[in-house]
Formats: C-alpha cells, sequence, structure tokens
C-alpha cells in the first residue's frame, strides 16, 4: 500500500496510523481537527487535513481523501503555510500513482523533493515514494519527466491541483 505507514507525528492520530488503526485515527484527527478550528489555527487545521487525508485513503475513500487534501493545500496556500501544501502534494502524488498517471505522481513528487521548505520528514516520505514509483519506470521516462517537472513552478503546480 503506498500510504501504509508513512504519517507525520500529531498526538495520538498519528500513532493510531503508525498501527494501522486508520479508522481510530480519523476520529482522532476531527476531534484535533475541531479544536484547531475553533482556536484558529489555520496551520494546524491544513496539517491535521493533510495527514487526516492518508487513513480515509488507506480506508478506501480516495475521493474524500482528494477532497480533503485539496482543502489543505487551499488553506495552506492562503497562509502562505508552504510545508502543509508540500505534505499535502505527496497526497495528491499517492492518488495520481494509485490511479495509474505514474508520470504525473513523480512530477509531484520531484516538486516536493526540490522544494528549500520541505520538512526533512516531508521529503522522506516523498523519497520512499519516488523510489517505489521510479521502480515501475524506465530510465528514460524518468529522465524526461525530471526535465519537465523542472519547467513548472510550485504556484502553477498548485494552481492546477485547487483547480
Amino acid at each position: 500500500m503506498i500510504a501504509g505507514g508513512w504519517v507525520l507525528p500529531i498526538g495520538d492520530s498519528a500513532s493510531s496510523q503508525a498501527q494501522g488503526k486508520h479508522q481510530q485515527a480519523v476520529d482522532v484527527f476531527r476531534k484535533s481537527l475541531s479544536t484547531f478550528t475553533d482556536l484558529g489555527g489555520s496551520w494546524w487545521v491544513a496539517r491535521v487535513l493533510a495527514e487526516m487525508s492518508w487513513s480515509i485513503s488507506v480506508l478506501g475513500n480516495d475521493i474524500n481523501a482528494e477532497h480533503i487534501w485539496r482543502e489543505s493545500l487551499r488553506i495552506a496556500t492562503d497562509i502562505h503555510a508552504t510545508p502543509v501544501a508540500l505534505e499535502a502534494l505527496i497526497g495528491f502524488a499517492s492518488l495520481e500513482a494509485k490511479r495509474g498517471d505514474m508520470e504525473h505522481a513523480l512530477e509531484l513528487l520531484l516538486m516536493v523533493l526540490s522544494h528549500p521548505a520541505s520538512f526533512q520528514e516531508t521529503r522522506n516520505l516523498a523519497s520512499n515514494l519516488r523510489a517505489d514509483l521510479e521502480a515501475q519506470l524506465t530510465p528514460t521516462l524518468i529522465e524526461a519527466i525530471q526535465a519537465h517537472a523542472g519547467e513548472k513552478t510550485f504556484e502553477a503546480v498548485v494552481e492546477d491541483l485547487l483547480k
């Protein structure tokens, strides 16, 4: 499973996620989301949404996960929380990979890996998924994707995903 075990720490929900208890993780994430929303913590709201989407995707609801990753990306972009936006991009990459669009998935991951605002945990997650994807692609195709990915700006990628 692409998302299996790849989590960033947010309390008990991350622990539940790491243990494969994804419904429990979603429940705890929703409580955290409510608290951060009440407190006006937009950065944390965006981050919780990005993390919660992993469990939702693992539970088989990719459509809902995509919607929530998009909301996370929108909030993160609005408040200039680029590190959180980069976390959401990995979620989109995982969905693209599940749908068979390995090229687009790899482009998104390359964006995350090359962006200076990526947290180390985010880079590690992107690197793991990248390795999985590259194992399924030819070296020539990987090189072409790398060249194409270098032509896009972070802002353009985000704008496309938010459409």
